[in-house]
């Protein structure tokens, strides 16, 4: 039995589920920005304050593992890792990338659809929603 409080196990579970929803909402607003190739003035933001909100369930769970607590799959401590690297990762390719918009947009579409990805697997192997 771990010594974590079940409140911040709660938090941490419910956080995620946050983080999917706005990884898909990153995505799918990604993709479109990429396929129309439209400018997203918002976008940069909105992909700031999710890795934010990843910055914070990773504490959330650096502090459930320092209390003993363990995730269902040991892969969770390299999905939940790689999830956080994933889209300021893409963006900081994308930056790089001046001589084509496209190829920046898409590269950003690409980080959020990762995000998307490695944060529903963070999901499945920290245990689930339930």
């Amino acid at each position: 039995m771990s010594a974590a409080p079940a409140g911040l196990i709660t938090a941490h579970r419910e956080f995620a589920v946050a983080i999917v929803l706005l990884a898909l909402a990153g995505a799918i607003w990604a993709v479109y920005v990429a396929f129309r190739l439209r400018a997203a003035r918002r976008l940069p933001l909105f992909g700031s304050l999710t890795t934010l909100a990843l910055v914070l369930q990773a504490a959330f769970g650096i502090v459930l593992a320092a209390a003993g607590a363990r995730p269902q799959d040991g892969l969770h401590f390299v999905f939940g890792p790689l999830t956080l690297l994933a889209l300021p990762g893409a963006r900081g390719i994308a930056a790089g990338q001046r001589d084509s918009q496209r190829a920046a947009a898409v590269t950003v579409a690409l980080g959020w659809v990762v995000t998307l990805g490695l944060s529903l697997r963070a999901v499945g192997t920290g245990g689930g929603v339930g």
